[in-house]
């Protein structure tokens, strides 16, 4: 994927790195930094994405992460038991950002996740077998 300033982002089994071409240079982001806030929650990455602000959205088998552009701080998200107000799944599968900044989340089994960075809200879409209008399982 490509950033709006031109630099490529390539998620692995082992993380994500920002490329630099013009220099021929990578930064690796994975877990196992010293400060956690510096690191993601976990190095399997299944999908990313850039923000009109150029964050850097990466979803991982154990969450999702916002890389804070211009920074080395790194949001993470993550499902808690007893938490509403936390994404529905650790597993993502997908992320998009919307052109007002809305970040849609697609899970593994658990819905899809509505997330506004602005507010910290979450709306969570799941399947309902009675409502025919829900979204798919």
């Amino acid at each position: 994927m490509e950033d709006r300033s031109g630099l490529y982002w390539i998620g692995t089994s082992s993380g994500i790195s920002k490329f630099y071409l013009p220099v021929n240079q990578f930064q690796y982001y994975g877990e196992n930094l010293p400060d956690p806030e510096e690191g993601l929650i976990s190095s399997r990455v299944i999908a990313a994405c850039a923000d009109n602000m150029d964050n850097i959205w990466v979803g991982t088998m154990d969450g999702l992460n916002e890389i804070v552009h211009g920074s080395k701080k790194i949001i993470h998200y993550r499902r808690e038991a007893e938490n509403e107000r936390t994404i529905s799944s650790n597993f993502i599968r997908s992320v998009f950002v919307d052109n007002s900044g809305i970040v849609w989340i697609g899970t593994n089994a658990d819905g899809l996740n509505v997330l506004n960075p602005a507010t910290g809200k979450i709306k969570v879409y799941t399947y309902n077998v009675n409502n025919p209008y829900s979204i798919s399982n």
